[in-house]
C-alpha cells in the first residue's frame, strides 16, 4: 500500500459535505450508525473486515448493541485524517446506504 496522503480541509470538508452522518471533530472523522438491533449491527462490521484488510488501515469502533461508532484518523501520520480515512469512510456510507435503500 503507498503511503497516505494527509487530506486538505477542502477534501474533508466536501466528504462531511456530501455524508452527512460523518463529521469532523478532535481531529477525525466520526460517525455513528444505530440499526434494528444487535445482529445488524455486528453485520455491518463483519461486512468491513474485507476492505479493511484490503486497505490495510484499521479503524477505531465501538460497538454496543445497536449502535456501531467510528472514529477515523490514520496514526503513522500523526493522527490526521488522510485519504485512507475517507476511502474507508466512503465505504462505510456506501455499504450503509445500500443496505437501507
Amino acid at each position: 500500500m503507498n503511503q497516505p496522503t494527509i487530506a486538505t480541509q477542502l477534501e474533508i470538508t466536501e466528504f462531511v459535505r456530501k455524508n452527512s452522518e460523518w463529521v469532523f471533530v478532535d481531529s477525525s472523522l466520526q460517525a455513528k450508525y444505530i440499526f434494528t438491533d444487535f445482529e445488524d449491527a455486528m453485520h455491518l462490521i463483519t461486512e468491513l473486515v474485507g476492505m479493511i484488510s484490503e486497505l490495510d488501515h484499521h479503524p477505531y469502533w465501538s460497538n454496543e448493541y445497536n449502535k456501531v461508532t467510528f472514529i477515523l484518523r490514520t496514526h503513522s501520520c500523526d493522527n490526521k485524517v488522510t485519504s485512507l480515512d475517507i476511502a474507508l469512510a466512503t465505504h462505510i456510507s456506501d455499504l450503509v446506504k445500500s443496505k437501507a435503500g
